[in-house]
Order: structure tokens, then sequence, then C-alpha cells
């Protein structure tokens, strides 16, 4: 602290104790604090809700379930982000960029989505049935059967 007031009184350019590069790491976390909810309920929708924090204070939720309707994709991904102390940005995961526009946090939900993606393609591959509250067993057909 001295070194730097002294630079500044003196007009010499400070020289900083650590020098911190935004270079991206490969492996880097560009996220933390993954939680994992399913919600079961007396239909199954087979809706998991994925959460984390992204740039040090930013909540990022993404929700993804099975299509309602004949048109819809089979499951349907929605984003929420939130900032303590500022409002809900609702957001399409796939179209980031139409709502989010800080370069940091479209990267790093590009990244967790990536994440999110993998983990309920393993999911829905290891879960094909369901028993809801009266006892009755759902299973879930694939393709051809």
């Amino acid at each position: 602290m001295i070194t730097s007031l002294w630079n500044k009184l003196f007009v010499k350019k400070a020289v900083p104790d650590v020098i911190n590069e935004d270079v991206a790491v490969e492996g880097a976390s560009l996220f933390s604090g993954v939680s994992i909810i399913t919600k079961p309920e007396d239909a199954p929708t087979f809706k998991r809700q994925y959460k984390a924090v992204i740039c040090g204070d930013i909540d990022l939720r993404i929700e993804i379930e099975d299509g309602n309707y004949s048109w819809q994709p089979d499951r349907t991904v929605s984003g929420v982000l939130h900032q303590s102390g500022r409002g809900y940005v609702f957001f399409d995961p796939q179209n980031i960029a139409e709502k989010v526009i800080i370069p940091e946090i479209v990267s790093a939900t590009r990244a967790f989505l990536r994440h999110v993606l993998e983990l309920d393609a393993e999911y829905m591959n290891s879960n094909d049935r369901f028993v809801d509250k009266k006892g009755r067993t759902w299973v879930l057909l694939k393709d051809g059967e």
C-alpha cells in the first residue's frame, strides 16, 4: 500500500504485487455450487432443475422437462439468471445472447448448459420408470417400442 501511494505521489507507474490475467485456462471452473433437483409429481414429467453460481454472485437455474405438446421438442429447456439485489432474466438457453450481453456470463452459461445437457441425457437414459403416489408404475417408451 505504501509503495503504491509513493508511486502515485511521485508519478511512477505502480507495479501490482499480483498480476491477474484474463486468460481462459483449460479445465478452469466457470461455475460452482452445482445442485440438481428432481421434481417428482403424480404424473411423470421427468423434470429436473439444475442450479449453479456463475461469475461470483449470479445464480443460474436451468430447467429441463418433457414437452407437453406434440409440436414441442421431446425435452424443453428454460433458463433463469438472478443476481442478488437485482432482477431476474428469463432466457432461452439455446439463444443466450438475445437477453444476456455480458460475455463472461454468456460463456459461463454455455459451459454450464453443456454440462447440464450431458447430465440430463445420462438421467433420461438411466431413468425409464416412475412410480406415482398410488403405486402405479409408469414406463417411458423409447421410439419403436
